[in-house]
């Protein structure tokens, strides 16, 4: 009797090696793959009239790019967004530009008459300081959550007669929550 009940315990002691945990309990997955496709908004924190979203694609190596566009004060501003994301600390840290012209034509009276082009440059330009977490809803399909912060100048360069600019001027940074989330793993 007691042979089988030491070769049945050999056979159950055997058995639960193979339902183990390696290292131990898991107590769900707090690292994140930066890696991916993101989207996303700025907010602005204070009284400001505009909006800003994004998208960016963070590849595995190199330089992670995409686009963004904000809105401000009538005014859209198509640009560009540059960034890394450290895959240890999953701190994500970009910079945003964008840039348009305006060209005003002006005639002077004379003799001859003469045209001349006059050029205003918008300009929204920044960087996001954000971090890269593992989303805990579990009844969200995103992978990933980005938060942060972002600062934006706007800026013109240039003016012409009887166009007022300063309203698309921001005098400084204007300071955003920045809110996103992974759309997809990189391709």
């Amino acid at each position: 009797m007691k042979i089988l009940l030491a070769s049945l315990l050999c056979f159950v002691l055997a058995a639960s090696e193979c339902f183990a945990i390696k290292g131990g309990p898991n107590f769900g997955n707090t690292q994140v793959r930066t890696t991916g496709i993101y989207a996303g908004l700025f907010v602005p924190t204070g009284v400001d009239n505009s909006l800003g979203i994004f998208t960016a694609t963070i590849p595995k190596t190199g330089l992670g790019t995409g686009t963004v566009a904000f809105f401000r004060n009538g005014i859209f501003y198509p640009g560009t967004i540059q960034g890394i994301a450290d895959p240890d600390s999953a701190v994500l840290t970009a910079v945003v530009s964008s840039s348009f012209n305006v060209t005003f034509t002006s005639e002077t009276t004379g003799n001859p008459p003469t045209t001349k082009n006059i050029v205003i440059t918008f300009n929204a330009n920044g960087s996001i300081n954000g971090t890269i977490r593992a989303n805990t809803n579990v009844f969200s399909t995103a992978v990933a959550r980005i938060t942060g912060t972002a600062g934006v100048t706007y800026a013109t360069v240039g003016s012409a007669p009887g166009f007022d600019s300063s309203s698309a001027n921001s005098d400084g940074p204007v300071p955003y929550q920045v809110n996103g989330f992974k759309q997809a793993e990189a391709p």
